[in-house]
């Protein structure tokens, strides 16, 4: 009860706040005291089912990706989920020594670097993973937009290097970075790449390395996958500068006075001048065989679990069936209640719930715009409760909820959610908006809101399980607190 207390006053002084900007805001008329009727009900009808996840944006001309997930993880109730990268890589900047002179370097060294982005690193990391480095022979195309299902063509014969190794992404290590030239702690992996691509980087005449355009033109990007399944999944930052290929090489031409200096070269995914590069995520999901598969294709009003996955995973679906039978009452307060489940083959210390859950509602494709952002799932918006608590609030957890909870108010429940949908709810009851709202999992909301890419579902790829109506033990519900009139 304290947590639904906390968010009640919560919700009260958000009403209060926004009392004089928004007049349907329900709880708000003043009415006799002999004429208000304030009840409590948890018997509202719901039916919780999971739908498939959306093909989403993940490149436009105004989009990118805050992290890149790369993996083959293998979930005993969420089936295979593929995450493979394909990137352009950029000049440095300077123009490479290399290219203004005729044949007189050898490669030293080549590797390709990419910073982990540990926050969204998800799964079993003390596993051996092998990641696989490709060329794309295909040519990109920064001006247009790209979704999860977009692959491109690549020299799979030719690989361009090859890792096995156990991640560390949150263990620093000494390196020298060419593109700041000098030497820093950095949490990344060091993918080294074979002599023979560098030799080929170093014999590109100069035409090539003329600008970005020139030498992308040319070196179509590459293709980054993992070759193994394993229990978890990687993320990289690819936008940071210290991202992408650094090759280390010498001189031997006789004419050069210095021939025995070392010199290097850093081909970055994000240009430093910039120069705006191609970089996107294919994603792939495979229920087959799994409970959620047999979630998506059964009844949903006979469903016990509902399944929802970040990436380009499994959403869920709530819907009102009887809202028309409460017409006619004041909102007060609707709190919906989700408990989170743990299956015994579930593996729940490794596939552990998702951190943040947001509630949108279907609006056409221009109302779906917010704060100058596209929300990633076209035809969504977040709800009205959730605008509401980011304008009044920089915790946005607090009013809003949407968090993991591990004191549940949901009786016998280790873990669960709890999210304030008074105002939606009330815009329900009067027939405003469809009786329906969509769950997906997201990052954490209890940081200042900027723009709604930030609540990405591609930004994490951390999975739940929700026990629904018809769930024996630790059941979906609304709390409902309504005043009659």
């Amino acid at each position: 009860m304290n947590y639904h207390l906390t968010l009640f006053f919560a919700l009260l002084s958000l009403l209060i706040f926004n009392a004089c900007n928004d007049s349907s805001i329900i709880g708000l008329e003043v009415v006799e005291n002999d004429q208000v009727d304030v009840q409590v009900r948890e018997d509202i009808p719901i039916t919780l089912s999971t739908v498939p996840g959306d093909i989403l944006e993940v490149f436009s001309p105004i989009l990118r990706l805050n992290n890149y997930f790369c993996g083959e993880m293998a979930d005993p109730i969420f089936g295979n989920t593929s995450a493979s990268i394909f990137s352009e890589l950029a000049l440095g900047i300077n123009r490479p020594i290399f290219a203004q002179a005729s044949p007189g370097f050898e490669v030293r060294a080549i590797y390709l670097l990419l910073p982990y982005r540990a926050d969204a690193v998800y799964g079993d990391t003390t596993e051996t993973y092998t990641i696989e480095v490709f060329r794309v022979q295909e040519r990109m195309n920064r001006n247009i937009t790209y979704f999860s299902n977009q692959t491109f063509k690549i020299l799979e014969e030719r690989p361009l290097g090859e890792l096995t190794f156990q991640p560390r992404p949150r263990t620093r290590n000494s390196t020298y970075l060419a593109s700041v030239s000098q030497t820093a702690s950095v949490n990344y992996l060091q993918v080294p790449l074979n002599e023979a691509f560098g030799n080929l980087l170093l014999q590109l005449d100069t035409a090539t390395y003329a600008n970005d355009s020139t030498f992308i033109d040319f070196f179509n990007g590459l293709h980054i996958r993992m070759k193994t399944p394993t229990k978890g999944i990687i993320s990289f930052n690819l936008n940071d500068l210290n991202a992408g290929v650094h090759m280390i090489y010498d001189t031997i031409a006789p004419f050069d006075l210095d021939a025995s200096r070392t010199r290097d070269y850093f081909f970055p995914f994000t240009s430093s001048r910039g120069i705006r590069t191609t970089k996107l995520v294919n994603f792939k999901h495979n229920y087959t065989g799994t409970r959620v598969q047999a979630a998506l294709e059964g009844e949903a009003d006979k469903q016990e679990l509902a399944f929802l996955q970040g990436m380009t995973g499994t959403n869920i679906k709530i819907t009102f069936p009887n809202i028309a039978d409460l017409k006619g009452l004041i909102v007060n307060q609707a709190i919906l209640e989700l408990p989170v489940i743990e299956l015994p083959e579930g593996k729940s210390d490794v596939f552990t719930p998702s951190e943040q859950i947001i509630a949108l509602k279907r609006v056409s494709e221009r109302e779906a715009i917010l704060f100058n952002q596209r929300i990633f799932l076209r035809g969504l918006r977040l709800i009205d409760d959730f605008e509401l608590a980011a304008r009044a609030s920089t915790n946005i957890g607090r009013i809003f909820g949407g968090n993991l909870i591990t004191k549940s108010p949901v009786e016998n429940s280790s873990q669960s959610y709890a999210i304030n949908i008074s105002s939606i709810f009330q815009k329900m009851i009067n027939g405003e908006v469809p009786n329906e709202l969509i769950l997906q999992a997201a990052p954490p909301a209890d940081v200042e809101f900027v723009f709604a890419q930030e609540l990405s579902k591609l930004d994490r790829a951390s999975r739940t399980i929700i026990g629904t109506q018809n769930y024996q033990k630790n059941k979906a519900k609304l709390t409902l607190v309504f005043t009659k009139i």
